[in-house]
């Protein structure tokens, strides 16, 4: 999580356990901060990015050119992939939902470069 201590100035907690983490306040409210900076179509990519992902750890990784949109589906994707080693997969299920969630990101990640670089 490079990313967060030199760009954002936050050290994220991390968790192996079901729950998550407690986060600092100061940490939320300086999330909250570099949220706030983005405008409204911003925001539309970033809560893509985010909700395809389930991170917005991830999409911010992605956001600004930490990873790459495929290795931000394979972060996002660690859990199926465990369940998928233990336990199999539906023949066509899991490749499709990668397929999807990997257009889905590209798309968000494209709409906000092309916005930002516009504006």
């Amino acid at each position: 999580m490079p990313l967060y201590i030199t760009r954002f100035r936050v050290e994220l907690q991390v968790s192996c356990e079901l729950l998550e983490p407690f986060q600092e306040a100061k940490t939320m409210n300086r999330m909250k901060d570099v949220l706030m900076l983005y405008d409204k179509p911003t925001l539309l990519g970033v809560h893509t990015a985010t909700s395809s992902l389930a991170s917005l750890v991830i999409a911010m990784g992605l956001i600004h050119n930490f990873i790459s949109v495929q290795k931000a589906v394979e972060a996002a994707d660690l859990e199926t992939e465990y369940q998928t080693r233990k336990w199999g997969t539906v023949e066509w299920s899991h490749p499709i939902a990668r397929t999807n969630t990997m257009a889905q990101v590209a798309a968000a990640i494209l709409f906000i470069k092309h916005y930002r670089a516009d504006g």
